[in-house]
């Protein structure tokens, strides 16, 4: 007899704990229906695949002004350590670098002192140092655990060579969202589970376009933030740059900053200041010639 009532209860109460224990299901009630409403939570998916492709030495024209960041801070007075922090970026004129502002500035609010930028697309592995970082100041002052600091994660390095004139530099498109939508794109950079003179590219697709932020599914890790991502359709110009990754359940975990009217407008600044310093550079140059010149051959310039 108790095998009996052992039977029942066990019929009779496991699907109901079941039930009581199902966090996806909710009961809504519809005030303008007057009606009660089932809502299951979507599923739960698994993470894109890693699908990266290395393109190390290899880079097509598109490719080449991506680049791998080597950041590092003043040492520690305590530790006598120095720590470092690695990403991607790229070019975006002859001797500047976008990429995410978190990669420049560290939890203490200081910045970087010594960057090594390389260009590993290319197979001499051209590289450079940095001279000069630019962020917005909004970001500095920006609350990280309020979460609203994304819109200003971008910063531009000026560098203390024209690196781009071996790897040429990415253009810049600004789109609306609703252009965007479940376009094909490709991330650039190098995650830091690979090595830093290495460069790779990561295919996938927009899953959700904001005003100013993408989630897309092309599979990115630490060390890839900054990184260029563009349309597979037109590779040659920067629509955002990857600064963050959402939780790995959702079909779409990785998040673009897109590029806004402010970035373009920077970008547009940092160039015709770019053009300025190298004809005075040229002035200077052909002055020294000139005196050079006077001087070997008993010129009077007046």
């Amino acid at each position: 007899m108790k095998k009996i009532y052992t039977i029942i209860f066990i019929i009779l109460f496991i699907p109901l704990a079941a039930y009581c224990n199902n966090a996806d299901r909710w009961l809504v009630y519809d005030v303008q229906k007057q009606q009660i409403e089932d809502l299951s939570l979507p599923k739960k998916t698994f993470p894109p695949p890693d699908s990266r492709i290395e393109i190390t030495g290899t880079a097509n024209k598109d490719q080449m002004p991506a680049l791998t960041l080597i950041f590092l801070w003043p040492e520690d007075k305590k530790t006598g350590m120095q720590e470092g922090n690695y990403c991607s970026g790229a070019l975006v004129g002859k001797n500047i670098v976008l990429t995410a502002a978190h990669c420049a500035m560290n939890d203490k609010g200081l910045l970087a002192n010594d960057i090594e930028i390389l260009a590993p697309g290319v197979s001499s592995l051209p590289h450079a140092k940095s001279i000069k970082i630019i962020i917005p100041q909004r970001y500095k002052v920006c609350n990280k655990l309020l979460g609203d600091c994304h819109k200003f994660d971008y910063a531009f390095i000026i560098l203390d060579t024209s690196l781009g004139n071996e790897t040429g530099y990415y253009g810049t498109k600004i789109y609306s969202p609703s252009k965007l939508l479940h376009k094909e794109i490709q991330v650039l950079g190098r995650g830091t589970d690979k090595p830093i003179t290495t460069l790779w590219v990561s295919n996938g697709n927009i899953g959700k376009a904001y005003s100013s932020f993408i989630e897309h599914n092309a599979y990115t890790i630490p060390g890839n933030s900054g990184g260029p991502i563009v349309l597979t359709e037109d590779p040659g110009n920067i629509i955002a740059i990857n600064v963050f990754e959402k939780a790995m359940h959702i079909k779409y975990p990785y998040g673009g900053l897109l590029i806004t009217p402010t970035i373009e407008k920077m970008i547009h600044q940092l160039r015709r200041q770019e053009i300025f310093e190298e004809i005075n550079k040229e002035l200077k140059q052909k002055i020294t010639d000139k005196i050079t010149a006077s001087s070997m051959h008993g010129i009077d310039l007046q």
